[in-house]
């Protein structure tokens, strides 16, 4: 649609998968909303359980005012699911074929999610302070190698980083000291573990990493 700079390519994807979790996510929102509703005999819409409902990205979708009263939206309900599984693309870029803007579009989520994953904590960070423009530059390129690492990871084993990485964390390394020396040794790793560092073509670990002399007390 558009010519010149104003030209857009929309492009209508459907997922099978995802229409399935959204028609049972919506069963199961108005199963949750006739509940509601069947515990108020008194249905105002100035209540504020029902403003709470009127108000609410998980409800008010399927819900109308008749008169003064709030009651389930049967034409929203019947008209939901034609949506099911399904969303648009929209670019500028004539080259790129159906597959190649789906790929693209997918890659963004990844950074999406790891953006998500930044905010729920589950990355311990501390705060960054980098004036130096090569101190940044250096920063930003360390946590994009970390990303495709992860991406090299998940497509080679054909896994999320997710389930990959609770098997990752069981190799660990252990403190150890004696009179004169510290020194590291790693856990014994699994024989799941084996098979994923054979299958990523990685040397397993060293069973003492680092050997460091103690300074004499005095």
């Amino acid at each position: 649609m558009g010519d010149g700079e104003r030209r857009r390519r929309y492009i209508v994807c459907f997922n099978p998968k995802e229409a399935e979790r959204q028609a049972q996510h919506r069963a199961e929102v108005i199963e949750a909303l006739q509940e509601e509703l069947a515990r108020h005999k008194s249905r105002p819409a100035t209540a504020k359980w029902a403003m709470e409902l009127l108000t609410s990205g998980r409800h008010r979708r399927y819900l109308k005012v008749k008169g003064s009263e709030v009651c389930l939206d049967a034409e929203a309900i019947r008209q939901a699911p034609r949506l099911d599984g399904k969303w648009v693309l929209i670019t500028n870029d004539d080259t790129l074929s159906v597959e190649d803007a789906a790929v693209a579009y997918k890659s963004l989520l990844v950074i999406e999610r790891c953006f998500r994953s930044l905010k729920r904590g589950q990355i311990h960070l501390g705060p960054m302070y980098h004036r130096l423009s090569q101190r940044i530059e250096a920063h930003v390129k360390i946590c994009v190698l970390a990303l495709l690492i992860q991406r090299v990871v998940e497509h080679t084993t054909a896994e999320s980083w997710f389930a990959l990485r609770h098997r990752l964390n069981a190799l660990q390394a252990t403190e150890f000291r004696t009179a004169t020396h510290q020194f590291f040794h790693r856990t014994e790793p699994t024989p799941e573990l084996k098979r994923l560092f054979k299958k990523l073509e990685i040397s397993m670990p060293n069973q003492v990493l680092a050997v460091h002399p103690l300074p004499p007390e005095l």
